[in-house]
């Protein structure tokens, strides 16, 4: 089963001013796949494909971790991989719960990398809002919105989810979860 460690995005609030924001964008008339509402979450950490034995490990590493809620503002659009050749474009946050959540996946991190997980790449904290089938060119306009304020949120629970990957989006499933202290 494909598998990720994730937090999801809870504020309602929040989530509605994220929609706002793909329908205008959308109205826009470039072509882009939103992300649906329940799918908005930070990746903490792609784990793959796992069988039924390592996802009872995982559980097992993360099952005790100890971390404090995360308060966070939503803020800033941005792109990747640049401005100049956008594949995806995404939400980010506020510089303190930025760091807090850059803490967190190396502490996740840590726990599992004795079972042979790490991330391929720095974690940078976005909620991924669109994906961009064809390349945009020179999407330098996406900086008007660096400073844009969607709403707050209190991140409380990590996740493991399962992801199945079908033509018309992922389906995703729970399979555990671990609360803040």
């Amino acid at each position: 089963m494909r598998t990720f460690v994730a937090i999801e995005v809870s504020n309602h609030e929040a989530v509605q001013n994220m929609l706002g924001f793909q329908k205008a964008f959308l109205e826009t008339g470039i072509s882009a796949k939103p992300v649906e509402a329940n799918h908005l979450h930070f990746t903490l950490m792609f784990l793959g494909e796992i069988n039924n034995a390592m996802l009872e490990s995982i559980k097992s590493k993360l099952s005790d971790i100890k971390f404090e809620p995360i308060y966070v503002t939503y803020m800033g659009v941005g792109v990747f991989p640049n401005p100049k050749s956008v594949r995806v474009i995404w939400i980010g946050v506020d510089n303190d719960s930025a760091s807090k959540l850059i803490n967190l996946v190396k502490e996740v991190e840590s726990r599992l990398n004795i079972l042979g997980f790490k991330n391929d790449k720095p974690f940078k904290p976005h909620l991924t809002l669109f994906r961009i089938k064809y390349k945009i060119r020179n999407f330098d306009a996406i900086m008007n919105f660096k400073d844009k304020k969607f709403g707050t949120d209190t991140l409380s629970t990590i996740k493991i989810k399962k992801s199945e990957l079908t033509p018309s989006g992922p389906i995703y499933r729970d399979l555990f979860s671990v609360g803040s202290k």
